[in-house]
């Protein structure tokens, strides 16, 4: 039977699991979580939304996982309101340690992917510490930076996301940068008259420079403190990482 373990029944790992019920990747779907009544509240909602599907939600325990065919964790400290991602690193540690020698072995076709953070740093520990082959550890990394700086630019100049292809690289949080063609973001292009559209980059040069600027503050910084003022996490964008 093809498994997802998912460690961590908060609103992220709740948000998961839906997805891959609505999705019928996996025949069953295990929640995991150190506090129990919050996990079998989500098990219990889980299983009305999957009421029409032939996925099978139920909570689980650690062991659980070992047999699972992807192990998703979502398990792990909030950062606090000012707190680096380096910071909140010392506190994730201890958290992920635990659950690493909690559900070893693993099966050896075992996926595991990382959705805490600070996602690259405790994905490369996970892995060091658990010894599973690094192709088998995968953490969300900078993908959910890069659709935040599109969706940004798309709202800003009134064109499709998927005609932007900019990207987000480094590590997720205060390290990142942006990386990828300029002239992806510029509307005023004419890609059918080379000199018209070398033109065009050259007086919009600056105007662009200052808008990306904007938009990747926003996409990094701002975006966070605004939806998780609002909200308290992005869950769902989360998911759109996988």
């Amino acid at each position: 039977m093809s498994s997802a373990a998912i460690i961590g029944a908060g609103s992220v790992g709740s948000t998961i699991a839906s997805f891959l019920i609505w999705g019928g990747a996996y025949e069953e779907i295990i929640m995991i979580d150190i506090n129990k009544e919050r996990c079998e509240g989500e098990v219990m909602d889980l299983q009305d939304a999957g009421f029409l599907t032939d996925t099978q939600v139920r909570m689980g325990e650690y062991k659980d996982a070992s047999s699972a065919s992807i192990v998703i964790i979502t398990a792990g400290a909030k950062q606090r309101k000012g707190e680096t991602r380096e910071a909140l690193l010392q506190r994730n540690v201890r958290i992920l340690s635990s659950i690493a020698k909690s559900i070893l072995p693993v099966k050896d076709d075992t996926l595991v992917l990382l959705v805490a953070n600070p996602v690259d740093i405790l994905t490369q520990l996970f892995q060091e510490i658990s010894g599973i082959p690094r192709e088998r550890v995968f953490g969300s990394g900078t993908f959910l930076d890069t659709m935040r700086l599109r969706t940004e630019l798309s709202m800003r100049y009134n064109i499709a996301a998927t005609h932007i292809h900019t990207y987000i690289v480094g590590m997720h949080g205060d390290l990142q940068v942006r990386l990828g063609p300029f002239d992806a973001c510029d509307p005023f292009c004419d890609y059918n008259d080379p000199q018209r559209a070398l033109d065009a980059h050259q007086q919009t040069r600056n105007t662009h420079t200052h808008t990306l600027r904007h938009a990747l503050t926003f996409a990094s910084t701002n975006w966070i403190h605004t939806c998780n003022h609002y909200k308290t996490d992005s869950a769902v964008g989360c998911w759109q990482c996988r």
